[in-house]
């Protein structure tokens, strides 16, 4: 298809208003056939990886799992020396802390409850969005210590969540693609 020369001029009268209009519809068909087979097209790629990418995704979730189900079961050794980590020889599994989150210090504060204890204490403040009568949360997080958070009603909470991420080989010795689709392959077959 050949490009169109796009013309920076004004329209001058209705007839070519039309023209520009009939050019319009054809310009807007083609986009529209072109996104069309272009749609079909990663249709039928996804359809032909679809089956191997829930087989791979599958497998990684199972060995995940083991990794998390071990590093439990032994978390004395793991974690060793204080550490929330276990190096292994092709990569590391562990715990890490997402970032931390306000939640009411205990069953007898309520959202509403801490609305209110953080108007009487601090006002409209910058602890308020200005478009939404609702806290903001952030900011209560980053500006008060712990003790001015709990006098609130709430508390940071860190969630902890387990990590395994194996080492990625940089050296041209590393595992070939084609003998990871080999191993996918075989590890459908057995999964059926």
């Amino acid at each position: 298809m050949a490009k169109r020369k796009t013309e920076n001029s004004e329209l001058q009268s209705v007839a070519e208003c039309t023209r520009a209009m009939g050019e319009l519809l054809t310009a807007t068909t083609q986009l529209e056939t072109l996104i069309a087979d272009r749609d079909a097209a990663i249709a039928k790629v996804q359809a032909v990886y679809e089956k191997p990418v829930g087989v791979a995704r599958q497998w990684t979730a199972s060995l995940a799992a083991k990794l998390e189900t071990y590093y439990y079961t032994h978390l004395a050794e793991m974690e060793e020396g204080g550490r929330k980590h276990f190096k292994l020889e092709n990569g590391v599994m562990g715990r890490r802390f997402g970032p931390g989150k306000l939640a009411p210090l205990n069953r007898a504060w309520t959202w509403h409850s801490i609305t209110a204890k953080v108007r009487e204490l601090f006002g409209p403040s910058k602890y308020f969005r200005f478009s939404e009568p609702e806290l903001d949360k952030i900011a209560l997080k980053d500006n008060l210590d712990a003790e001015k958070l709990a006098a609130v009603g709430l508390k940071v909470k860190n969630d902890e969540t387990f990590y395994a991420e194996p080492d990625r080989p940089e050296t041209p010795d590393a595992p070939s693609r084609s003998s990871d689709k080999s191993r996918l392959a075989n590890a459908s077959e057995v999964k059926g």
